[in-house]
């Protein structure tokens, strides 16, 4: 399925589901229960906002799932899983925001990219990001979580912002850092 321009408030639960892939721009999307967004290839968001009021936003692609500038998701669990890659990633001044959520989950089996976000949650509230290659996290703005998980073979952050007095968790293939850490130097694999 492909939206240029797509509104809806049909209730409960909403399902967007498409064998191929699903090109979603300014689509407005709100379910009291569950928003799944679901492609048996690749999820591309662009703008608009994807908010379940009391349940669970879900967006799932056999391939890789790419959000774009402006693209907001809201609700108490957002979890994102993409066979491959996954891309979170906006210009500056026209962020991603995802907020509002106890539990963020966001994995792919490939690579995850977080580039321009920002990541509110409620006080308290679970933000993990888990690859199985690579997680490339900058300029990322989190507020709310107290419990942060980032986790991939090779975890790479430039710019990131944590919550005063939140616990995070970084794993890693060899659970080292790069020599000269904070220097800008490359990193290095593992």
């Amino acid at each position: 399925w492909s939206s240029d321009v797509c509104s809806s408030d049909l209730g409960n639960n909403i399902s967007l589901e498409a064998n191929t892939s699903s090109d979603l721009h300014t689509t407005t999307a709100s379910a009291s229960s569950l928003l799944n967004l679901n492609s048996q290839q690749d999820v591309r968001v662009a703008g608009g906002s994807y908010t379940s009021s009391g349940g669970t936003v879900q967006v799932s692609a056999g391939r890789d799932i790419f959000a774009g500038s402006g693209a907001q998701f809201q609700g108490p669990t957002i979890q994102m899983n993409a066979s491959r890659n996954a891309t979170l990633s906006s210009t500056p001044f026209n962020e991603i925001n995802v907020r509002g959520f106890n539990l963020l989950d966001v994995r792919a089996l490939q690579n995850l990219t977080v580039n321009n976000t920002i990541v509110t949650g409620v006080s308290g509230s679970t933000a993990r990001l888990t690859a199985g290659d690579l997680l490339s996290v900058s300029s990322l703005a989190l507020t709310g979580a107290a419990n942060i998980s980032l986790s991939a073979r090779t975890v790479d952050l430039i710019n990131v912002t944590f919550p005063v007095g939140s616990s995070v968790n970084l794993k890693s293939e060899f659970g080292l850092l790069a020599a000269n850490p904070n220097t800008g130097a490359a990193s290095v694999p593992g």
